[in-house]
């Protein structure tokens, strides 16, 4: 009885996600002007900026399914004074204890919810000893180090990430390297998801953009739809985040 309930309710919400992602973005899905939200199924990149990071974007997608590419771009304002530089905003990045407490919009539940329980550094994958943030060294281009997060939906998992800085952008770019599971079904295998977001300042304007490739998408019967949006929930969820953390929550 309690596994018809379970296959019942994921039912539900897979039939409905269509319907609760209509006005998603008029009610809370990221912050600031969302200038683009599109999941192309034709296999191009359309809504990437020009910038120094666009090719590596490029070449990380190869090998990824990208008829199922998700694209968010959001168009903010120019940053505070006190980030004088892309490379200013690595350390940002690089705390990702930061990120425990923040919230997504929950499809499933029509309202916003807790996504991210624990955040931090570990040595290695498997483990969950904490870490103090890694530094980033003088006149580096790139940092890499193990991400753990246990989240609201996934549970724990691992992470590889890696923060890269330009003259004129920052890029963070992360694989999961441990399966991913939800409602007690795997979704994705390890290294099966990438997200590349990248933080693009101009003189009058910041640009955050977003892509996220699936090495193999769901089949049909999990609902490709609710993967979809779902992953666009989260990765809004850290631009709230960001947005909150360099402009002030009063900017909303």
């Amino acid at each position: 009885m309690r596994k018809l309930f379970l296959v019942l309710y994921v039912l539900t919400a897979v039939s409905l996600a269509p319907i609760w992602a209509q006005n998603q973005f008029e009610r809370k899905e990221g912050t600031h002007i969302l200038a683009k939200e599109r999941v192309y199924s034709d296999g191009e990149i359309l809504s990437l900026p020009d910038f120094s990071f666009s090719s590596h974007i490029r070449d990380n997608i190869v090998g990824h399914d990208t008829e199922f590419l998700t694209e968010i771009t959001w168009d903010m304002p120019p940053l505070p004074a006190s980030y004088t530089d892309p490379k200013s905003l690595i350390d940002l990045f690089i705390n990702v204890e930061s990120l425990e407490g923040i919230e997504y919009w929950s499809g499933g539940r029509d309202r916003m919810h807790p996504y991210i329980k624990k955040s931090y550094r570990v040595e290695s994958n498997g483990s969950r000893s904490a870490l103090p943030p890694i530094k980033w060294p003088q006149d580096a281009q790139s940092v890499r180090f193990i991400h753990y997060q246990k989240d609201t939906s996934f549970g724990s998992n691992w992470y590889d990430m890696t923060l890269r800085a330009a003259p004129d952008a920052i890029l963070m770019e992360t694989v999961n390297l441990s399966d991913l599971t939800a409602y007690f079904q795997k979704t994705q295998d390890a290294g099966g998801v990438l997200m590349q977001m990248a933080v693009i300042p101009k003189t009058d304007r910041t640009i955050m953009y977003c892509a996220v490739a699936f090495k193999e998408f769901p089949p049909i019967g999990w609902g490709q739809s609710a993967v979809s949006g779902s992953f666009n929930h989260r990765i809004s969820a850290i631009q709230a985040w960001f947005a909150d953390t360099i402009f002030g929550p009063e900017e909303r």
